[in-house]
């Protein structure tokens, strides 16, 4: 339905339903008369004792003509609303292709807009980092540490932002998880950081399904650890990492993934 289509049945029904109107405002002698015996406060002063209490009324029909008016002019309203919007949008669309130059207007209010969504989304993003924050110190006694292992590989703030809009993305929940996964792992930390989008968030999706899985519950007493050597039964040497240096730790990580692509082409 057009505008002026929808300008036409809204006069033609407000003209028609006027008189009405005027004569509905005048309530008839018998609901006055009804409307103050209804109310408790008379009816127990003036009822006698043993008299039936007046039956109350019936509720007042629906105006099924006023409803159609307003779903006229709700309708009215939405289909001038979404024209507006459309025509917004063929504008911004002609001044990028450059044949319209925006005035000065509609420049105000395209980049207010602009502004209002950055400031959205980075005010939902410091929510997210601080609520991530709180689970750290919740889960692991603080988030500082994970910060501080990130800084040894990436320097200035620690998390890269990209590596953490990953995680929020595709953390589903596990988010303080698969950083202090990644903190603790800060070579795959820093090839995911080097991947395309996409393929972060299918490898932190991978991440958070490995961190959130169940651990499996054994009776045989733990293995020892040891820094040089190795425990029967595993798959190379159980290494005390807090016993570590920080460049023990990058060499133990580069011998590991020296061994893991020679591996690979056997």
């Amino acid at each position: 339905m057009t505008e002026d289509e929808l300008d036409q049945r809204f006069a033609a029904y407000a003209a028609q339903n006027q008189p009405a109107a005027e004569t509905a405002a005048e309530p008839a002698p018998e609901v006055v008369e009804t409307a103050v015996d209804d109310n408790p406060l008379e009816t127990a002063s003036e009822t006698p004792e043993g008299a039936e209490a007046p039956a109350k009324t019936e509720a007042e029909p629906v105006d099924e003509k006023a409803e159609l008016e307003e779903r006229l002019q709700r309708q009215y309203f939405e289909n001038r609303e979404a024209k507006r919007r459309e025509k917004l949008k063929d504008q911004e669309l002609e001044v990028l292709r450059g044949t319209r130059k925006e005035n000065r207007d509609e420049t105000v209010a395209r980049e207010a807009e602009a502004l209002a969504t950055q400031i959205s989304k980075q005010n939902a993003f410091a929510a997210e980092c601080n609520r991530i924050a709180k689970e750290l110190d919740k889960a692991f006694g603080g988030f500082q540490p994970v910060v501080a292992k990130f800084q040894e590989t990436f320097g200035g703030d620690g998390i890269p932002v990209p590596l953490l809009e990953a995680v929020i993305e595709a953390g589903e929940g596990q988010e303080h998880k698969v950083l202090k996964w990644l903190s603790d792992n800060l070579d795959e930390a820093e090839r995911i950081q080097g991947l395309t989008p996409a393929k972060q968030g299918a490898a932190i999706a991978k991440i958070s399904a490995k961190v959130s899985a169940p651990k499996p519950v054994s009776n045989a007493p733990p293995p020892i650890k040891t820094v040089g050597g190795g425990t029967k039964g595993t798959d190379g040497p159980v290494k005390d990492f807090a016993k570590m240096s920080t460049a023990e730790q990058i060499r133990f990580w580069d011998e590991e993934d020296r061994k893991r692509k020679a591996n690979r082409y056997h």
